[in-house]
């Protein structure tokens, strides 16, 4: 009875308390008393040699690594390995394995931290007694492979200044992996060549110079990952506009009469369907105040005449699409 040939090749070894626990409970554990009282043993399978488990690599960029482990090639039992997420997750067995399988590999990981353990399972009586027999070990994934490459960005916002365009844009979705650089852009609008722009990295702004006041531009953005590129967003436009240069005379008034002027129309027609553009004049009284647009002043208009001003300091500023242009200038009223 308690020599009963087992599945796997056998040595004649008592049977270990915790093995008997694991397998049969408390009447087990009497036919083992018994077996031994009767100067028997139980046939079990054969001593397992304790392995070395291992990960390689240590951490994975992309959710790829392989777990291996190493016994001697006289080692009859199979080995179960078991995964846990986390440092505070659950075990979960992945597979019991015959002693001729030595790693495991493992492909599209999400980030994270994973540890795993290996047992040593012996056949005893129609079932697996396992224990653990090596050092858990852990992995750690840092990112994913993306799967293609990031989502074609929106159209940027265009900010037109004297001579330049400023363009920022939102970052598209990067589709698993991290954006690593932007291509920007630009032609005149009805050219058919464009002109790269030179800009790298990760950042979502830049100013285009050297640009001529007037002329209508588009802007495009292109993003990049790993996988590959983007396509081309729609186009961002603006125009470039020249400062104009604030004068004021008097520049000290004894009646409150003076005139400010900046030398060309206000508004100015942008070719290729771009419609108008519109200097915005500003007023702000004293050193502090707030500023505020003057009305009043019609599109062809290139100076803006004031009367019956009080006493006091008076600023005046230029704005193009919220973009102060030029200096401000000021005038002082006094009374005679």
């Amino acid at each position: 009875m308690c020599d009963s040939p087992m599945p796997v090749p056998a040595v004649r070894r008592p049977l270990p308390d915790s093995v008997c626990a694991l397998v049969g409970g408390a009447g087990w554990c009497l036919l083992r008393v018994l077996c031994l009282l009767c100067g028997l043993s139980f046939s079990v399978g054969a001593q397992a040699q304790t392995p070395t488990l291992t990960v390689s690599p240590a951490t994975s960029t992309d959710g790829s690594y392989e777990v291996s482990w190493t016994a001697p090639v006289t080692d009859t039992t199979r080995k179960r390995l078991s995964e846990r997420v986390g440092s505070n997750g659950s075990w979960k067995v992945l597979g019991t394995y015959a002693s001729s399988v030595k790693s495991k590999s493992f492909t599209g990981k999400a980030a994270g931290t994973y540890w795993y353990k290996l047992e040593n399972c012996t056949y005893v009586f129609g079932s697996y007694a396992c224990w653990d027999v090596a050092s858990p070990v852990s992995v750690t994934v840092t990112g994913t492979t993306s799967s293609s490459p990031p989502a074609t960005p929106a159209k940027p916002t265009v900010t037109a200044g004297n001579t330049y365009l400023s363009a920022s844009w939102v970052a598209p979705a990067d589709n698993g992996a991290a954006i690593s650089d932007y291509d920007v852009r630009y032609k005149r609008t009805g050219a058919s060549a464009w002109t790269n722009h030179a800009f790298s990295g990760t950042g979502r702004s830049t100013s285009i110079t050297g640009l001529t006041n007037g002329t209508r531009y588009e802007v495009q953005i292109k993003a990049h990952n790993k996988a590959g590129a983007s396509g081309w967003s729609r186009s961002g436009a603006g125009t470039p506009v020249g400062a104009g240069s604030l004068t004021v005379s008097p520049s000290t008034s004894t009646d409150g009469s003076y005139t400010v002027s900046w030398g060309f129309p206000r508004c100015f027609s942008v070719p290729f369907g771009g419609g108008s553009v519109c200097r915005v004049v500003q007023e702000r009284v004293g050193s502090s105040g707030s500023w505020t647009m003057v009305s009043g002043i019609s599109a062809t208009a290139t100076s803006k005449a004031f009367t019956g001003k009080a006493a006091g300091a008076y600023w005046y500023r230029l704005m193009i699409n919220t973009v102060v242009v030029g200096s401000p200038v000021s005038v002082t009223v006094r009374p005679a």
